[in-house]
């Protein structure tokens, strides 16, 4: 019923939860949910559950979530077993049937899997096995499936293309090049190749610097600044100071609009006065400035000391956007940071035969697919998020921000391994001022929160002593 790679997630008395953890984690961003199916599903759901609260998969655990979560994951995934089919979840008396029959199944299914010996040095062996059946049989589904198509439909064309986009996402999931990162010797264990740091003391103490292989979130309320830190601190500074290329993806301004900001921030540098990019959009520079302006942005563009600033403005989709971002490197690259601006704007266009996703999962599944390309490319990769509802209520009233608060929720907060949040009051806003936190940063002690002076018309950002916070 449970496939045998799930063993080796349960806890056991070998001293090994730490290790038995990053497998977890590593697999939970591997492989999607909707790989799975049946009892499986409803356990990686589990397995899910235990890797966002950092504990191993214990029985005690499972009895817990199947009283809290079941409930919510069948009215969401609709996923059925043997026994609850001909159950309606949206009848009250036939979910707590199905949720009553579906905990006994998976206490016993958990209890069989459990019982199966494991040595854990064996995983890597064991989850190949597991990506080479998994992609024979998903294979096998898809081309049974667009026979379907092609009889519904009469059209071999439509049928061509959605396998082929089918078979290409396959590609990606069960790739076996995967395995280095939980394997000795593989590329996630050599030193990160820092790209670029931000030049503001407390977050460079602390991170040091962006590196290849990691994705950096910038999270914040509208208006808060997050387009702008990501090119006047991140991009700015990549390619002027560090000599990288930079490829920033705008989805919400238009590419005029980005440049205006880069070149206002170039000015900024160049001769330190302040030009806004409105001024450079809406041709209001003082004429005595115009020279400076149009010198500086001769000089980012096309300095050869310099590194690339490619912009490109564009509609996303989900199926779509890592053979986007792959176009551009080959073709103008190649490129050292990918930037998203941002990730909460991705769309979904499936093909004609597979169901529209809602917005969460767009954004949630979109920061996976964008974690594992800059991994397995070694690129640096920067996504911008906006706050939801509740993130906005939080940053007007100077509350804590926690992990649920940015579009994408959880999943998104997971496949990021620094998590940099911007945030203002009215009093902040009117003092030109903006607090910035950093909730999640992998092998960092963290910096709790630093108040930041800002010129958001040329990008610019200083650090306020601490005793001004």
């Amino acid at each position: 019923m449970l496939n045998s790679i799930f063993s080796y997630f349960i806890a056991r008395e070998d001293g090994s939860d730490d290790k038995r953890l990053g497998y977890m984690s590593w697999f939970v961003l591997q492989f999607p949910l909707e790989e799975f199916h049946r009892e499986e599903a409803i356990f990686y759901d589990f397995i899910s559950y235990c890797d966002r609260l950092s504990v191993p998969v214990k029985q005690k655990y499972l009895e817990v979530y199947l009283e809290t979560d079941l409930r919510r994951f069948l009215l969401h995934s609709k996923e059925k077993i043997d026994g609850v089919e001909t159950m309606s979840y949206d009848d009250p008396n036939s979910l707590e049937t199905a949720i009553r029959t579906i905990s006994e199944v998976m206490l016993a299914a958990y209890k069989e899997v459990a019982a199966e010996p494991c040595e854990l040095e064996d995983f890597p062996v064991a989850v190949d096995r597991f990506m080479k059946k998994q992609l024979d049989d998903r294979t096998v589904e898809i081309l049974g499936r667009s026979y379907d198509i092609i009889s519904q439909s009469g059209n071999p064309g439509t049928a061509a293309a959605w396998a082929r986009e089918q078979l290409s996402a396959l590609s990606d999931i069960y790739d076996e090049s995967s395995l280095e990162e939980i394997t000795e010797g593989s590329i996630s264990a050599t030193p990160m190749e820092p790209l670029v740091d931000t030049g503001l003391p407390a977050i460079d103490d602390d991170l040091v610097a962006l590196c290849r292989t990691q994705l950096l979130d910038i999270s914040a309320p509208p208006g808060a600044g997050k387009t702008r830190m990501a090119l006047g601190v991140f991009a700015h500074r990549a390619a002027v100071l560090k000599n990288r290329n930079v490829l920033y993806f705008t989805l919400e301004q238009s590419k005029a609009e980005a440049e205006a900001m880069l070149v206002s921030r170039h000015v900024a540098f160049l001769y330190s006065v302040v030009v806004t990019d409105k001024m450079i959009l809406t041709d209001t520079v003082p004429k005595e400035l115009i020279p400076k302006v149009e010198a500086a942005r001769l000089d980012l563009f096309h300095n050869k000391d310099y590194g690339k600033l490619g912009i490109v403005e564009a509609d996303l989709y989900l199926e779509s956007f890592i053979d986007k971002i792959k176009t551009q490197d080959r073709v103008n690259g190649p490129y050292d940071i990918i930037i998203i601006d941002h990730m909460s704007l991705l769309q979904s266009n499936p093909p004609k035969y597979e169901r529209t996703l809602d917005d969460y999962k767009i954004v949630s599944r979109g920061y996976r697919m964008f974690k594992r390309y800059v991994r397995k490319n070694r690129k640096g990769g920067i996504s911008v998020n906006q706050f939801n509802r509740e993130g906005i209520a939080a940053s007007k009233a100077d509350k804590e921000i926690d992990a649920t608060m940015g579009a994408g929720g959880i999943e998104a907060y997971r496949s990021t391994d620094v998590n940099i949040t911007i945030t203002y009051t009215e009093a902040m806003a009117a003092q030109n001022q903006r607090r910035i936190s950093l909730p999640k940063s992998r092998s960092s002690k963290g910096f709790g929160s630093i108040i930041l002076s800002t010129n958001l018309g040329c990008c610019t950002w200083v650090q306020q002593p601490r005793k001004q916070v």
